[in-house]
């Protein structure tokens, strides 16, 4: 583990206050207006940031037939997304919040699916993105009931990572941190009949090789393998943002994953599946993903 100097943790040490300060302004303003006063924030003053320029390149990369007034548009709601998502992380997990339903429009098949989910008694594999918002999903599983986990890397400031865990622990979430001891956790809470929640669009050094719009990336391939060695069924879940609101659109679906007999070009295929699926999502809505991280490092 990296050494931590004393200037890095002062400088930690404050991140962390001000988280503690932010939490208690947005719970104090409530859901809609902490949303979009954190939206607006974001999106006014996260364009002139450095990450922005790595958003910039990336969508470039993956959609290399926009403007770059039209990329730039997808930067700034981009932004937008992720204030909203840092207010509603802290209004929707607070234990006094107990109206999310108001918020969340769930169609009958998903409603289906997710009744699946909850009466199945063995583990299962849920799949989504850094899409909308993301951390809505332990939320609604919690409120089914569903006992859960979810892998996780800690962040650097172990400070800020503190109040992270804290509030993801209300739900009763289990945390499995990446790396081989998270692997073990991972086979023993599927064994339990736990169900994990999977983010897989981020780059994994040690991942498999696969295209990410039409681009090499490397990629997991955890959902295809668990599933094709074990016969874990799959599900993909997404939150669609509705345009700039704390509102949204869930979707749950049935995932088929490829299995012809051979093991590891099934894991390939199913894991190209698995991205395509993303893909679809990202053209949607561009601007509800998260575009500033090294996703073709």
């Amino acid at each position: 583990m990296k050494k931590i100097t004393k200037i890095t943790d002062y400088i930690y040490k404050i991140q962390a206050f001000l988280l503690r300060v932010l939490e208690k302004l947005f719970l104090f303003m409530g859901i809609k207006f902490s949303s979009f006063f954190a939206g607006t924030l974001l999106m006014i003053f996260g364009p002139f940031t450095p990450p922005s320029f790595l958003a910039m390149r990336n969508i470039k990369k993956a959609m290399p037939e926009l403007t770059f007034f039209n990329r730039l548009k997808i930067v700034i709601g981009m932004w937008n997304n992720l204030g909203r998502n840092l207010a509603e992380f802290v209004c929707f997990n607070d234990s006094n919040f107990k109206n999310l339903s108001d918020f969340l429009n769930i169609d009958s098949k998903s409603l289906e699916n997710l009744e699946k989910i909850k009466q199945n008694p063995h583990g299962e594999l849920i799949v989504t993105a850094h899409f909308g918002n993301w951390e809505l999903f332990p939320r609604i599983f919690t409120n089914y009931n569903i006992q859960f986990s979810a892998i996780y890397r800690e962040m650097n400031n172990q400070y800020a990572n503190k109040i992270v865990v804290e509030y993801r622990e209300k739900n009763g979430m289990e945390l499995i941190p990446k790396g081989q001891k998270g692997v073990i956790k991972l086979a023993r809470s599927l064994r339990s009949g736990r169900k994990i929640l999977m983010l897989v669009d981020q780059r994994l050094k040690n991942g498999i090789v696969v295209p990410f719009f039409n681009i090499p990336s490397y990629t997991s391939d955890a959902v295809a393998t668990f599933s094709l060695k074990h016969n874990y069924k799959v599900y993909v879940v997404v939150t669609f943002r509705r345009s700039f609101t704390c509102f949204f659109d869930i979707k749950i679906e049935e995932f088929e994953v490829i299995n012809t007999g051979n093991l590891e070009e099934d894991i390939k295929n199913t894991t190209i599946k698995i991205n395509k699926q993303i893909e679809e999502w990202i053209k949607t809505k561009p601007e509800q993903w998260f575009w500033v991280h090294n996703r073709w490092k």
